[in-house]
C-alpha cells in the first residue's frame, strides 16, 4: 500500500489496542498468578465492556469544529493524549498488576484494565477519523488498521518469548517486564504521530473547507450526513464486530477449556488471531481490491466461522477431547475468521468513507460512524457472551 503516510499511520495504529491485546496475550500467565484464576478472564471482560460503554457515551455525538483544519488539529491533540496515556498505563500495569484487595480480588489489575479498555476504545474515535481526512484516505486507513493488528502480533511475540506456551513453568521474564516493554511500542507510535503532524494537510484542509455539505441555496445542510443514510453497511460491520470483537475474545478461555491442553490452545487461539488479522487488513488496502470477486463473500464466510467457534464454547469437553487434531482445527478456524473479519472491517471503513465523500459528507463523520458501529457491536457481543456463559453455568 504505497502512501506517503503509510508507516506513520501503521506506527500510530500499533498503540491503539496494544494494552488490551497484551492483557489477552499474557492471560494464560496472569490466571496462574492471580487469586481469581480463570475467573479473572471474565472479570477483565466485564471491566472492558464497561469502559467500552463509557467511551461510546463520551465520544459519540460530541460537537465538532466547523472546518476540516480545526477538526484535524483537535484529532492530532487527542491522538497525542491517547498515546501518552497508553504509555503511562503500561507503566502502572507493570508496577501494580499483582496488588490485591484481601486475598481474592486483583483490584489494581482490574481497575487498570478498565482504563486500558477506555483508552483503546477511544482510539477508534480518534485515529480512524484522522486517517479518513488524508488525501490518500484509503491507504492511510489500511495502514492504520494493519498497525492496529500488529499490536496483537507484538503482544503475542512477547507472550511466547516469556513462557513459550508451556503452562506451569517459570517465566523467562516477569509479568512486570512484559508490560514495561510496551513503552517502546508507544514510543514508536509517538514518532509516527509526530510525522503525521508535520506532514502538509490535504488540499481541502489548507482551503479551510467546511465539514457540512452545501444546499443549493448556499446554506449548510446538517441532515444529509445523518447516520441512518449508511445504516446497512454499518449494521453489517456491527454484526461482525459482535463476533470478532465481542463474543469470541470473551469466550477464548471457555473455548480453550473444551480441550485437554487448555493453556496451549488458548495461546494458539490468540496467536493465530493476531497473525491473521494484520494479513487481512493489509490485503484490504490493495488498490485493485474491487476486482476480487471473492471479497464479497468474506463477511459471510467470517460469520459462519465465528458462529461455529461460539458453538464450540458450549459443547462438552469430552466430545472435543476425543476428536483428532480438534485443537488445531479450532485454531485454524479462528485464523480464517480473524483474517476475513480484519479484511471486511477495514474495507468497511474505506468504502463508507469514500461513499460519504462522494455524497458531500465529511470523511471525519463517516469514520466516526464506523467506529461507533464497531464499538457498539463489540459491547453487545461481550455482554451477550458473558450472559450466555453465566446463564449456562460456565462462569461462577
Amino acid at each position: 500500500m504505497p502512501s506517503r503516510l503509510a508507516w506513520p499511520y501503521a506506527a500510530l495504529g500499533c498503540s491503539s489496542w496494544l494494552l488490551v491485546n497484551s492483557l489477552y496475550g499474557c492471560l494464560s500467565d496472569l490466571v496462574e498468578r492471580t487469586p481469581e484464576g480463570w475467573q479473572l478472564a471474565y472479570s477483565i471482560q466485564c471491566t472492558m465492556a464497561t469502559s467500552n460503554a463509557v467511551a461510546l457515551a463520551v465520544f459519540w455525538g460530541r460537537n465538532k469544529p466547523v472546518t476540516a483544519t480545526a477538526q484535524r488539529t483537535v484529532l492530532l491533540r487527542r491522538a497525542a493524549a491517547l498515546v501518552g496515556c497508553g504509555a503511562v498505563l503500561a507503566v502502572l500495569v507493570a508496577s501494580l498488576w499483582d496488588v490485591t484487595f484481601g486475598a481474592s480480588w486483583s483490584v489494581a489489575l482490574l481497575s487498570l484494565s478498565f482504563l486500558a479498555g477506555f483508552q483503546c476504545a477511544a482510539s477508534n474515535y480518534v485515529y480512524y477519523p484522522l486517517a479518513a481526512g488524508e488525501g490518500d484516505a484509503g491507504q492511510s486507513t489500511a495502514a492504520l488498521a494493519t498497525g492496529e493488528a500488529l499490536s496483537g502480533v507484538a503482544a503475542t511475540a512477547l507472550a511466547w518469548s516469556q513462557s513459550m506456551g508451556t503452562p506451569g513453568t517459570s517465566l523467562r521474564f516477569s509479568v512486570s517486564i512484559y508490560f514495561g516493554l510496551l513503552v517502546i511500542v508507544y514510543g514508536v507510535s509517538a514518532l509516527g504521530l509526530a510525522r503525521i503532524a508535520r506532514a502538509p494537510p490535504p488540499a481541502s484542509d489548507r482551503n479551510g473547507e467546511l465539514l457540512l455539505p452545501v444546499r443549493d441555496n448556499g446554506t449548510r445542510d446538517s441532515t444529509s450526513g445523518r447516520f441512518g443514510a449508511y445504516a446497512r453497511p454499518l449494521l453489517a460491520q456491527a454484526g461482525l464486530a459482535v463476533l470478532g470483537f465481542g463474543m469470541l475474545p470473551s469466550l477464548w478461555p471457555l473455548i480453550a477449556s473444551r480441550f485437554p491442553s487448555q493453556h496451549t490452545v488458548l495461546l494458539a487461539l490468540s496467536t493465530v488471531s493476531f497473525v491473521a488479522d494484520p494479513l487481512g487488513r493489509y490485503a484490504a488496502g490493495s488498490r485493485d481490491i474491487r476486482r476480487w470477486r471473492c471479497c464479497c463473500a468474506a463477511p459471510a464466510v467470517a460469520a459462519v466461522c465465528g458462529i461455529g467457534l461460539v458453538g464450540v464454547a458450549f459443547v462438552g469437553s469430552g466430545t472435543l477431547a476425543a476428536a483428532p487434531c480438534s485443537g488445531a482445527i479450532a485454531a485454524a478456524t479462528m485464523g480464517l475468521f480473524t483474517g476475513l473479519f480484519g479484511f471486511a472491517n477495514t474495507r468497511a471503513y474505506i468504502d463508507t468513507t469514500a461513499r460519504a465523500v462522494e455524497g458531500a459528507v465529511s470523511p471525519y463523520h463517516a469514520a466516526a460512524w464506523c467506529a461507533t458501529a464497531v464499538q457498539s457491536g463489540s459491547l453487545v457481543g461481550t455482554l451477550l457472551a458473558l450472559s450466555l456463559a453465566q446463564w449456562l453455568g460456565f462462569v461462577g
